[in-house]
């Protein structure tokens, strides 16, 4: 159980999949099995010629693989590995465009004029902000960065555009990657990120193991490290924590996405419940943040279809576009709620040391 929570650890994530393509060649399938061969230096030589970049095998034909169930969790976390290192040779998709101001669903671009490598520079004008892209809220521009190299060059972005306060919805043909300037580049968290929003719309669905237990609470956790029934001292702040177990528990206590090497030493457990408290505040005032703009965005769908109705031609349509109305009407009611509950929460002051 020790050795299989410590490859959980290490390897740090499981794939389910629904993906199907066409099969790829039975050099890669041996390349794979070996994956699990039980002499290390095997499974290492075949994880590099997986990955080596030459044509021998595609991006797909390893996400090919990702789809069958029988892998271990070291076959499936090496394969994700190589998709990794092969993505950034794949092609990948530009927009050509700058980002100017930025907040929660509406992320400005400043179009590169003239450059006939981003054909969306023509279709986009100064001042227009994209505030969603096939649905999904844009909450930063790492976010759209993100939807944008994750296809490839020649598809296109379905977004919702906002142009002098109306939502405009259009599919942008993306560029290469490769032809941006600038400041333009592809690091590791951007690349993952690009990585698993390909793979979703491909069907490819990404587990993250936990790294304790399904089973632990934080209460468990707490009770563990800062017994009850330990004398004071060792529930004092003289007190340190082993680093190990400080990782070990990040994923239950973190509310945000930590980085390990942003995790501090917690060194009492009242410590711990001021990190918690402050964790908490700041998860609140992103989550209104968020549910201020997806409001501000139905708002203003619910104009232009106050404005379609008035122009509907037929009992028909006028009917549909009612039917709508409704619809975002009750959502906006729903998202007023949530925000009115978020509000007094978001404005709390971190939780002082007794």
């Amino acid at each position: 159980m020790m050795n299989h929570r410590l490859s959980i650890l290490i390897l740090g994530a499981c794939v389910v999949t629904t993906h199907a393509c066409a099969q790829p060649s039975q050099r890669g399938r041996a390349l794979v099995d070996q994956l699990k061969s039980e002499h290390w230096l095997d499974r290492d030589q075949a994880m590099r010629e997986l990955t080596a970049f030459n044509d021998e095998f595609s991006l797909d034909d390893l996400e090919f693989f990702l789809a069958d169930q029988t892998l271990s969790l070291e076959q499936r976390a090496r394969l994700m590995q190589a998709c990794l290192q092969r993505f950034r040779e794949h092609p990948k998709g530009g927009l050509g465009v700058a980002f100017g101001a930025t907040s929660v669903g509406s992320i400005e671009v400043v179009p590169i004029e003239n450059n006939p490598n981003f054909p969306a520079s023509k279709m986009l004008l100064l001042g227009d902000a994209i505030a969603s892209v096939d649905g999904v809220m844009m909450k930063s521009s790492y976010d759209l960065r993100a939807q944008i190299v994750s296809r490839e060059p020649g598809e296109m972005l379905p977004v919702t555009v906002i142009r002098a306060g109306k939502l405009i919805e259009m599919n942008l043909p993306l560029g290469s990657f490769t032809k941006l300037t600038g400041t333009a580049r592809l690091d590791q968290p951007l690349a993952k990120r690009a990585l698993e929003l390909r793979w979703a719309r491909k069907g490819i669905l990404i587990e993250h193991p936990d790294t304790i237990g399904l089973a632990i609470t934080l209460e468990q956790w707490t009770d563990a490290v800062f017994p009850s029934d330990a004398p004071a001292n060792l529930r004092s702040l003289g007190r340190t924590l082993p680093a190990a177990m400080i990782a070990g528990a990040q994923r239950l206590i973190a509310i945000g996405q930590y980085a390990p090497r942003r995790i501090r030493t917690w060194k009492s457990l009242e410590l711990l419940e001021k990190e918690v408290y402050k964790l908490a505040l700041r998860d609140a005032q992103v989550m209104l943040r968020i549910q201020r703009a997806r409001r501000d965005l139905q708002k203003l769908r619910h104009t232009e279809l106050l404005a379609e109705l008035d122009g509907a031609a037929t009992d028909a349509e006028k009917a549909q576009i009612k039917n709508g109305l409704a619809a975002l009407k009750a959502e906006i009611q729903t998202l007023d709620e949530e925000i009115a509950e978020l509000e007094p929460k978001s404005t709390q002051t971190a939780k002082p040391l007794p």
